[in-house]
């Protein structure tokens, strides 16, 4: 049997910042590691907020990724 552990929780908040000379939204992502692995989807969505109201740029995506090992168990 294979068993997944959860090693890390991280925020990836993907925002505009610039344009191109034709036009397009340039986009950048930026990832938040430090995110307890306990916290519930409403804590990381309030975390996320925060952190979303002090950036200058445009958001335009904003993600929870979860990061697991698996090993025979």
């Amino acid at each position: 049997m294979v068993e997944s552990t959860l090693v890390s929780n991280s925020i990836v908040i993907k925002y505009v910042s610039g344009v191109t000379s034709a036009g397009k939204d340039i986009t950048k992502s930026q990832k938040f590691n430090s995110i307890r692995k306990d916290m519930t989807d409403a804590e990381i969505f309030a975390v996320g907020k925060a952190i979303m109201s002090l950036m200058v740029n445009n958001v335009v995506d904003f993600r929870k990724t979860l990061e697991y090992t698996l090993a025979e168990g």
